[in-house]
């Protein structure tokens, strides 16, 4: 949920023109919801009778996950910053790969 909030008012401070803060709440955010998602993927290791909830979360993580990438795409766009836009575009279409085989095997 932190994660989720960062990001959420990183972009509100892109969209106010106030980039230095917007990038660090921006990358903060994303790498809170990347660290959620670890927890949850440890969590469904170690007890593997909660591995329904454990994959429904990660859904919901993976989600969360690409917006966050989403909105340091359209960062480094607005910014000027085409090595770190690229970076994050690949990133984006490397979850959405993910997210389409997920949906493939079920």
């Amino acid at each position: 949920m932190k994660g989720r909030i960062q990001a959420a008012l990183g972009a509100a401070k892109m969209g106010l023109e106030k980039m230095d803060e917007a990038e660090k709440l921006l990358l903060k955010g994303h790498d809170e919801i990347s660290r959620s998602m670890l927890v949850v993927g440890l969590a469904s290791f170690i007890q593997p009778n909660s591995k329904s909830k454990a994959k429904e979360s990660n859904e919901h993580f993976v989600r969360a996950r690409l917006k966050s990438v989403e909105r340091l795409v359209e960062f480094y766009r607005k910014a000027n910053n085409l090595s770190e836009k690229k970076k994050w575009e690949s990133q984006r279409l490397e979850l959405e790969e993910s997210m389409l085989n997920e949906t493939k095997t079920k």
